[in-house]
């Protein structure tokens, strides 16, 4: 994992925590899926495919 990655993952569960503490609900509005969100999240990237 890079710094990157590992910095915007950090990033996005700051954000969230400070909103609300599920990740459902971001999931929800950005049009993803909770796991999704998770691995973005711990910095294993984006979804392949």
């Amino acid at each position: 994992m890079g710094v990157f990655e590992s910095r915007t993952g950090d990033r996005i569960a700051e954000l969230r925590l400070r909103r609300r503490p599920s990740q459902e609900a971001p999931a929800d509005k950005a049009g993803l899926s909770v796991d999704v969100v998770r691995k973005l999240e711990q910095g294993r990237g984006p979804p392949r495919g």
